[in-house]
């Protein structure tokens, strides 16, 4: 008798143990969650529970292993459309109308969690395209016949205060940069299809000093940003002149 119950003893932590294990490891597939306030199915995997919503970023709780929970949904969101914006990579769920801008996950003791931050609709084109993140900026240089970029070397551009000051552009070579769908583009394009501002040239320029790729140099009415592709003079006055790193200084600049 002390045997038979110590076999059912036995038996019973077996099954407790495998149960927990296909509780966590089996892939059980995915299920509807009706976002609240919205007629939106979203499809998020079985054995989750909602947590909590903050600002359009909803939180499940589960007690599945974060590996499967991790497996289910790259799956579920793979199947939307990948696009990048606004240098993010985001997907599209196009019955929904709904863009998930960002989705990942936590360890817990006894469960684990997940979130999908999302938001209504679906970017256009030119609205991804804009550099909300200078950090995020990259540049590089491309070689033009007869040293003849732009055709003209003066532009105008809005400052961060809204006025319009000028800038000389005096490059020997076409300078391009990075829009928010991770193509690059004329200098001169970005700034007329208002993806990037000067402001954010200046931010950008600020961080690669910050990280040591760029050198600042403080002058008397001005301060000039060496870079190894190009120099830009920021003058107290707004002026912007953006340079060959092999032009020699003056002082004519802001003056």
């Amino acid at each position: 008798m002390k045997k038979f119950k110590s076999l059912i003893l036995v038996l019973s932590i077996v099954f407790i143990f495998t149960a927990f294990l296909i509780l966590k490891l089996f892939p059980f597939g995915s299920k509807k969650y009706n976002i609240p306030n919205t007629s939106i199915l979203l499809e998020i995997p079985k054995l989750s529970s909602f947590k909590s919503n903050d600002n359009n970023k909803l939180n499940f709780k589960s007690i599945r292993s974060k590996l499967s929970l991790e497996m289910e949904l790259d799956n579920i969101i793979g199947g939307f459309k990948k696009k990048i914006c606004n240098n993010e990579t985001v997907y599209y769920d196009q019955k929904n109308d709904i863009t998930i801008k960002n989705y990942g996950f936590e360890s817990g003791i006894f469960s684990n969690s997940f979130y999908i931050e999302y938001e209504m609709g679906s970017k256009s084109n030119n609205e991804c395209s804009l550099i909300t993140d200078p950090k995020k900026l990259t540049h590089s240089i491309l070689s033009c016949p007869l040293g003849i970029c732009y055709g003209t070397n003066e532009f105008k551009y809005k400052g961060k205060d809204g006025n319009i000051y000028n800038l000389y552009f005096n490059l020997s070579t076409f300078l391009l940069f990075k829009n928010g769908r991770d193509e690059m583009h004329y200098f001169n394009s970005m700034l007329k299809f208002g993806w990037m501002s000067m402001q954010d040239v200046i931010d950008y320029l600020d961080y690669r000093v910050e990280n040591n790729k760029t050198v600042l140099e403080l002058k008397e009415n001005y301060k000039i940003y060496k870079s190894k592709e190009f120099y830009l003079i920021l003058c107290d006055n707004k002026t912007i002149y953006i340079e060959d790193s092999t032009f020699v200084e003056n002082n004519l600049y802001c003056s």
